[in-house]
């Protein structure tokens, strides 16, 4: 308080220069798309808003918990048991609740499927902000392949399992909740700041006294 007093007065201001590294430390996103509320909202801030994690973590536990297969008498295949080699302490639960999580932030999912023989026999969810749906001519037909980040080919269908969400009429491309749900969350986070922050100040604003007159320094 007293070093704003001091500058109000007429003090030499203070300067301070803002890094990225202070920018990133403090959570703020420096190429999120801006909102009314002046809030950046990605993943990992819309997460920090108790309403978005409690929705996203109840869709995908619920969703990841359901039955596989149906027909009890049916034989699972061997991606249920075991469905990720590179990453074995997986279950299928935890690939059907990574997928969730794509669905619900990016409005797609993806999944990498290892084949032996043709058959499935190891899953991969991917990063849907490293796929790509691509549109490619074959044999005349035009069909989707799917670009990956450090993949130096364009992969099939049958290499990808691609799972859209809700999808408007026309697109293959599945609408991403949180783009349309941005302004909403920007203005809970902005909410959730200014509360933590007026509680955290004891519920005292400061402030600045000025006059119109100039004061000696005992005044």
């Amino acid at each position: 308080m007293s070093s704003v007093l001091a500058r109000a007065l007429g003090a030499t201001p203070e300067a301070r220069s803002v890094s990225f590294q202070d920018m990133w430390g403090r959570g703020a996103d420096m190429f999120g798309v801006s909102t009314a509320a002046g809030v950046a909202v990605n993943d990992r801030s819309a997460m920090t808003l108790s309403a978005v994690f409690g929705s996203v973590r109840i869709l995908a536990e619920g969703v990841s918990t359901l039955p596989v297969v149906a027909d009890a008498d049916a034989n699972m295949p061997p991606w249920v048991d075991q469905p990720s080699a590179k990453s074995p302490h997986l279950s299928i639960a935890d690939i059907i609740g990574q997928v969730m999580v794509s669905l619900l932030h990016r409005g797609k999912g993806f999944v990498l499927t290892g084949r032996q023989a043709g058959a499935v026999v190891d899953l991969e969810v991917l990063s849907p902000d490293a796929c790509q749906l691509v549109h490619v001519d074959v044999g005349g037909l035009t069909r989707t392949r799917f670009r990956v980040d450090g993949a130096n080919r364009l992969l099939r269908p049958d290499e990808i399992a691609y799972v859209p969400g809700l999808m408007a009429p026309g697109s293959i491309e599945g609408m991403a909740p949180l783009d349309y749900a941005r302004e909403t969350i920007a203005l809970g986070l902005a909410a959730q700041t200014f509360g933590a922050g007026f509680f955290g100040n004891g519920a005292n604003p400061s402030g600045i006294i000025e006059v119109a007159e100039s004061l000696s320094p005992d005044e």
